[in-house]
């Protein structure tokens, strides 16, 4: 349905059909959450956290693809200097 034939059925609404509509609109939207103080003050204490180094994240395989790359790179720098 193109824009133009939806506007001419809303203007062919009735006032308590487009109440109607305005409300399965309403519905249908996302709500937005308000941050409350309390999440906020768990927020920043989880990012002091972290910025200490006192919270991480351990990726699985991580040291040790660094590790290989850096293998690589040395390989890859020799044979192009030697």
């Amino acid at each position: 349905m193109s824009f133009a034939e939806l506007k001419e059925k809303v203007v062919d609404l009735t006032p308590a059909e487009l109440e109607e509509l305005g409300q399965i609109i309403e519905a249908a939207r996302p709500q937005v959450r308000r941050a409350t103080p309390e999440m906020l003050a768990e927020r920043r204490r989880l990012s002091e956290e972290i910025m200490r180094g006192e919270w991480n994240a351990e990726l699985a395989g991580y040291e040790g693809a660094q590790a290989r790359d850096r293998e690589k790179n040395k390989e890859l720098h020799r044979r192009w200097t030697d």
